[in-house]
């Protein structure tokens, strides 16, 4: 009897494509670092991320990746790229956090603040179910997981002079 229960436990827990129950089981062994790399909307990003530890290592935290689309907007990207050239890990810590916090759990913490690797502060809004800001910037797709965190995708960069 021990047995079946254990088994139809197991059953509940993984469907047939490798789903599983909690959002915090990771699909694979890929890391954050690796993960950006494989999404088309946050190319630049990724390649200045690949060398970054943080994103790498087996810390768990959470990437607030920019998007494409919001830094190429009028000349964003050389911009960035250029005011962060000689510090590219500040600007990884600038969009990155200790802990893994979902989609859900961020849209629990409307009005609370997260602190950034980098020392800054991040303010949650949740505007409605279904749009969730970071400093006023919104996600646009979120809950990429990797084995040391999960990346949310934000229409912004979150800046800090």
């Amino acid at each position: 009897l021990l047995v079946v229960l254990v088994l139809a436990v197991n059953s509940l827990n993984n469907d047939d494509n490798g789903d599983t129950s909690t959002s915090h089981d990771q699909p694979n062994g890929d890391t954050i670092a690796a993960i950006i790399g494989n999404q088309d909307d946050i190319l630049t990003i990724s390649q200045i991320a690949s060398g970054v530890d943080v994103l790498q290592s087996s810390e768990e935290v959470t990437f607030f990746a920019p998007s494409d689309s919001y830094l190429g907007e009028q000349g964003r990207e050389d911009y960035f790229i250029s005011t962060f050239r000689d510090d590219y890990p500040y600007m990884i810590e600038l969009h990155t956090v200790p802990n893994r916090y979902t989609l859900d759990e961020l849209r629990q913490m409307d009005g609370q603040q997260l602190t950034t690797l980098a020392g800054t502060q991040l303010t949650i809004t949740v505007s409605s179910p279904s749009l969730v800001l970071i400093n006023d910037f919104p996600i646009v797709t979120g809950d990429i997981e990797a084995s040391n965190g999960v990346v949310h995708i934000i229409d912004g960069f979150l800046w800090s002079p």
